[in-house]
Order: structure tokens, then C-alpha cells, then sequence
């Protein structure tokens, strides 16, 4: 954490929390950029992996794509932002 240093090649679904408490704390900048992470594995595999290996570029589990933590960071961002590509982040789940 105080170096740097890669600790992980994995990103899990539950992390999407991140983008809600970045916009609860003000750092709407910091919010949207997080945010695009978990929207871009959003909308390329239909929901958030439970493991992504950013090395490879692939799903490590699928696992449960149903996840509430996206879907309240996403809720939390288009509150403070009314940006109206929030809403259809989700809608190409189907």
C-alpha cells in the first residue's frame, strides 16, 4: 500500500463498492473513474465477474453475476451527476 507495488493481478466483483463510497465521500472524479473499470466489464461480459485477471485479460471465475455493489455505485454516481450513459450502463444487462 506504501510503495506501490502490485499485490494483486485480480480485480472481484465485490471491489465495485468502491465507486459508491468515492461518491459519498466527494471524490466524484475518483468515482467516475472507477467506476469505468467495472462499467467496461459490465458491458463486455454482461456482469461483473467474481475474478477478472487484468494480466490476462479474462474472467478467473464467473462465479454469481448478480452483485448489488455495481449496481448502488452506479445509483450513487448518476445521483450527483445525472450523466443519463449511467442509465444505460445497465440496461445492456438483459
Amino acid at each position: 500500500m506504501y510503495t506501490g507495488q502490485l499485490s494483486s493481478v485480480h480485480i472481484d466483483s465485490l471491489s465495485a463498492f468502491f465507486p459508491g463510497v468515492q461518491v459519498l465521500m466527494g471524490d466524484l472524479e475518483g468515482a467516475i473513474k472507477s467506476h469505468g473499470v467495472f462499467a467496461f466489464l459490465w458491458m463486455r461480459f454482461g456482469g461483473i465477474p467474481e475474478l477478472f485477471d487484468t494480466h490476462r485479460k479474462i474472467p478467473a471465475h464467473l462465479g454469481y453475476p448478480l452483485r448489488p455493489e455495481f449496481i448502488e455505485s452506479n445509483m450513487y454516481l448518476y445521483q450527483v451527476s445525472h450523466f443519463h450513459h449511467l442509465a444505460s450502463v445497465l440496461i445492456v444487462w438483459n
